[in-house]
């Protein structure tokens, strides 16, 4: 995940697979109509729109990816912690293919802007005598260099109550974020205030999961309210270079729980192009191994052990504009 080239690549996989999916999925319901559909439904199936575009804009607040970990030999815990802000702007395209019954969904996300509201944040528990006693704490300035999101999902109509639709909804979902903070300020106990300049952390985040959950549509007349929620289960990984201490690398992965809700309304304004506003809440917690190499200090070889603990939680607005094709 940390070289461009396999960042590159992820683009193109997400955007292969979701054409392949489309591309794929048409004959089989052309197929399946044809066969199984009484002849008073098939005119309802041919006028679903064949796609549903929209292109939207993501802005993240209160959000946030952090990790920490152990010290093996004292046993305290944190030892040290790195918390990194995420508010800032995404841009975003979601494919739709409807059907009477299921609708496939593919969306791709990818960041807008560098810098973040927020500073990231460094702190140590380094006196084993007393390890409530933060020792050592620092703030950078934040920027995202690298943020991509993508997620695939399958929502299938298994029940209509009055205005709603109901049924169970699964994904599988991936992102990848990359921050580089620098020219801040340090304090210690020991050595007082100090000037941080130049770029001081290189961290990138990645987070995949499937997920299973479920979905609720009311349209009230012009106005269709959405409602959504799932939870996951996927892998974690962080990757932190020290840039203020040579050679210094620690990485984290392991295994993580997801849970996550959504709430929009959208907004008709002719018969093919809608409005919609998005609320989105996802939180991601991993307890993971810590693997620690660091030339500067001897550490030649890595070094591993467990108790390391990852945690993001992700709150954000979505503008968009829906086209039916």
């Amino acid at each position: 995940m940390t070289k461009n080239g396999s960042v590159k690549m992820n683009r193109f996989q997400t955007l292969l697979c979701a054409a392949a999916l489309l591309a794929a999925s048409e004959p089989f319901q052309a197929r399946a109509g044809a066969l199984s559909a009484p002849r008073s439904t098939i005119s309802t199936v041919q006028a679903l729109p064949r796609l549903e575009l929209s292109v939207g804009f993501r802005k993240f607040s209160d959000s946030f990816a952090s990790y920490q970990f152990p010290d093996p030999d004292t046993g305290t815990n944190p030892l040290s912690r790195l918390e990194f802000p995420i508010d800032t702007w995404f841009v975003g395209l979601r494919v739709t293919r409807p059907y009477r019954r299921c609708s496939l969904n593919v969306e791709y996300w990818t960041h807008l802007n560098g810098k973040t509201f927020g500073a990231m944040r460094d702190s140590d528990w380094e006196d084993p005598g007393n390890p409530s006693l933060r020792t050592t704490y620092s703030e950078s300035m934040n920027r995202v260099v690298d943020g991509q999101m993508a997620d695939a999902s399958l929502d299938w109509n298994v029940a209509r109550i009055g205005r709603w639709t109901l049924g169970p909804r699964a994904g599988y979902r991936w992102q990848t974020i990359r921050f580089i903070a620098g020219n801040g300020y340090q304090m210690s106990n020991s050595s007082g205030s100090v000037r941080l300049d130049g770029d001081t952390f290189d961290v990138r985040y990645s987070f995949d999961h499937a997920y299973l959950g479920g979905f609720a549509r009311a349209v009230l007349g012009r106005s269709t309210l959405h409602l959504g929620c799932d939870g996951g289960w996927g892998r974690v990984k962080e990757t932190d270079r020290h840039l203020l201490r040579g050679a210094r690398l620690t990485s984290d992965e392991g295994r993580s729980t997801v849970y996550h809700v959504t709430a929009g309304v959208s907004r008709s304004l002719t018969r093919r192009v809608d409005l919609k506003l998005d609320w989105d809440f996802q939180r991601i917690v991993a307890d993971n191994v810590l693997h620690f190499w660091n030339e500067a200090d001897g550490v030649t070889s890595p070094q591993s052990w467990s108790g390391a603990r990852v945690w993001s939680d992700q709150n954000s607005i979505t503008a968009s504009t829906i086209v039916r094709f």
